[in-house]
């Protein structure tokens, strides 16, 4: 759901508000429940390759956020433990989330394989994917992981940034980043966009198992 609604705003602000937050949001469920209804390998394939154009994505927008990113200087007291045990309860959560998918595509693995190999490269996966997406969510919001539209660092340095999450939310933060990159920029936006696809479908097809 969160992941559908932040596709959505993306695809809102893409279209300057013609195409309504709602219909962004049911577009991306439809989409992420076709590509799931064909099955494990077609999943399974779709994921070995989206990833890399996510990560080129990614560093599209860490770099054109990299000069208005503000490190926040750290408060003490308990207002300041509260929002740090949060977000901190926030990460955890959105890990913890992936047990129990991990076993629907851990099962078609060879029996033969060391269980070491299994646990080691399950975590490295999930460690570095999620270590990267919250690194920018620190720095800026992105639409692969709701949780950094949390962390406003780089808006408290950009008020044009800060106006258009105002109005926006995290797809109107995105435009604002990608807006010097003109039509490319949009271009990115639709991949952005859809990339909660390659999210989504692992869930809608595990919850077919059931």
């Amino acid at each position: 759901m969160v992941n559908s609604i932040v596709g959505g705003q993306v695809i809102e602000t893409l279209s300057n508000g013609k195409c309504p937050l709602v219909v962004g949001v049911i577009l991306i469920a439809i989409i992420s429940l076709i590509v799931a209804l064909f099955g494990y390998k077609v999943v399974h394939y779709f994921e070995r390759f989206s990833w890399i154009v996510m990560i080129i994505l990614f560093s599209i927008v860490a770099g054109l956020g990299a000069k208005h990113f503000y490190n926040a200087p750290m408060v003490s007291g308990s207002a300041e433990s509260s929002s740090v045990l949060s977000f901190g309860g926030a990460v955890f959560g959105f890990a913890v989330g992936w047990i129990s998918l991990t076993p629907d595509y851990n099962v078609n693995m060879s029996v033969t394989i060391p269980r070491w190999k299994v646990f080691f490269w399950t975590y490295l996966g999930l460690f570095l994917s999620l270590i990267l997406t919250e690194w920018l969510g620190i720095c800026i919001p992105c639409p692969i992981d709701a949780i950094g539209a949390a962390c406003m660092a780089a808006t408290i340095k950009n008020p044009d940034w800060a106006d258009a999450y105002t109005h926006g939310s995290v797809g109107g933060l995105l435009g604002a980043v990608l807006s010097p990159l003109r039509g490319f920029g949009k271009f990115c936006l639709v991949l952005l966009a859809f990339s909660i696809v390659s999210k989504n479908i692992l869930n809608n097809y595990s919850v077919g198992l059931f």
